[in-house]
């Protein structure tokens, strides 16, 4: 009886449609890169005004650039003082748009770079530039609260040692702290070679360790033309495969009403259902009776209709009895 009850829910249209999200799969990281400013992260943040937000994915160096326009000129326009100081980035993670425009991608392919943007609706895929974001609004709304101007605040930053290594992201960068107003050795200042690739790989496998213990979800390919569900919103839609995308876990997928997207497989699952919602208002476990199947009545003996009333219901009793310390009492 479970089987079929567990068959008939996966069967059921409506069941699939409101059914929860799936579960968190094993952590996949981002292989940490050999040289700083070799993979590098770009987002937009939005506080009042439009901040793009750089990070480089070895030395953590952030940099937050303010910004009247998103688009792909104005992006391109910004970043090229930075690639002046620190060369040309190999890699570059972002969102869709604006970096998923023509006039950018080509602008990092003529220096031999490639961007690689992320599925849309899972910034999971990009968590890196996710978490700066976070911090880089923080050290906005402070400097507007405290009035103090935002790039005394970015240099405080790029000085204080991240806590996984205990190296500033100038010490990885440019291998020297950098001189602000807060009192210091001038011999402190000079630069210096550190070893911090070996606690930055340690801190990338404990990371991994923790979060897969929280994933239990197996490991799913998709074929091209299966039959799938994907998670619009807050529902389950049909969809089919078409192909795989050119990051990992990431399908394009083209729904019933006929348009296309790109998905991470966290939104995606098996689809074992094929009757539309409104054409299971009897698909029971058992097939309804039909009114040709029910045994004639004899014309000379009706029987006399059967009314319904809405009798109590009653609860079986069972017997009762005493404690025996009441027994005295009684």
């Amino acid at each position: 009886m479970a089987t079929e009850i567990v068959n008939f829910l996966r069967a059921c249209t409506v069941c699939e449609k409101f059914s929860p999200n799936n579960k968190k799969q094993k952590l996949l990281q981002i292989p940490l890169p050999e040289n700083v400013f070799e993979v590098i992260g770009l987002d937009f943040a939005e506080i009042g005004k439009s901040y793009l937000i750089l990070v480089d994915y070895l030395s953590k160096w952030m940099e937050i650039l303010e910004r009247s326009s998103h688009s792909a000129q104005s992006v391109i326009t910004a970043l090229k003082p930075i690639f002046a100081t620190h060369g040309y980035p190999k890699i570059v993670i972002c969102d869709n748009v604006p970096f998923d425009a023509a006039e950018f991608k080509k602008f990092i392919s003529d220096h031999n770079g490639k961007v690689v943007t992320t599925s849309p609706c899972y910034p999971q895929a990009h968590g890196m530039i996710e978490v700066y974001v976070r911090i880089a609004k923080k050290i906005i709304l402070k400097s507007l609260e405290t009035k103090t101007d935002l790039y005394e605040m970015l240099l405080e930053y790029r000085n204080m040692p991240l806590a996984s290594v205990n190296v500033s992201p100038a010490q990885i960068l440019l291998s020297r702290r950098l001189r602000s107003n807060l009192p210091i050795d001038s011999r402190l200042l000079k630069p210096k070679i550190l070893n911090y690739r070996t606690r930055m790989v340690e801190n990338q496998v404990r990371v991994k360790e923790l979060y897969d213990r929280h994933a239990p979800r197996a490991p799913q390919s998709f074929q091209n033309g299966q039959i799938v569900a994907i998670k619009q919103g807050k529902f389950w839609e049909k969809g089919t495969i078409l192909n795989h995308a050119d990051t990992p876990r990431s399908y394009w997928i083209k729904l019933n009403n006929g348009n296309v997207i790109r998905r991470n497989d966290f939104h995606i699952k098996v689809s074992s259902t094929s009757t539309p919602a409104h054409d299971q208002r009897h698909n029971f476990l058992f097939d309804p009776i039909e009114q040709d199947d029910l045994p004639e009545q004899p014309a000379d003996n009706p029987q006399p209709p059967i009314i319904q009333q809405n009798l109590p219901i009653e609860r079986p009793m069972r017997d009762r009895k005493l404690p025996v310390w009441m027994a005295d009492y009684c």
